[in-house]
């Protein structure tokens, strides 16, 4: 069988290798676009339904709502730390106070004439909307399958 030689290639096996180089950055980009979608979703929707007198809150609301990266991790906030004569406002509109104090927020002992604050869950409205649209979410998690065809 001398004089035969039998070579083999694989088509496309440079390009796998670079997309595969490229993947981890992909799989970034994606998680934080995904985590990114999650926060506007729950912040936009805890916006919309946050109470609004002086636009305190809401406004407290946009600037502690963002994508948090680091030490390999990605995470999302949306929250709120405003204080009104120290106490923690946002939790209270939250969970409600005095005779409507619900939650683990909620403070039964805040005493105010009117019985209490009832509560807005705003915040709750916010990842529920984020239950209701993570298909969506998903959707752009699909994007690095299709980046690695």
């Amino acid at each position: 069988m001398s004089g035969y030689t039998l070579e083999a290639y694989t088509l496309g096996f440079e390009e796998l290798k670079e997309k595969l180089r490229a993947a981890p950055q992909m799989v970034a980009e994606v998680k934080y676009k995904m985590v990114d979608r999650m926060v506007n979703i729950a912040r936009q929707t805890a916006d919309d339904k946050a109470p609004t007198d002086t636009g305190n809150l809401r406004a407290n609301l946009r600037a502690n709502s963002r994508v948090v990266t680091g030490g390999g991790d990605i995470y999302g906030e949306v929250g709120v730390t405003i204080m009104n004569h120290g106490a923690p406002y946002g939790i209270y509109q939250e969970y409600g106070t005095g005779a409507f104090a619900e939650g683990p927020g909620g403070s039964r002992g805040v005493k105010v004439r009117t019985g209490g604050i009832r509560p807005k869950f705003y915040l709750r409205a916010g990842m529920e909307a984020v239950k209701a649209k993570i298909s969506e979410v998903f959707d752009i998690g699909k994007q690095i399958i299709d980046n690695l065809k």
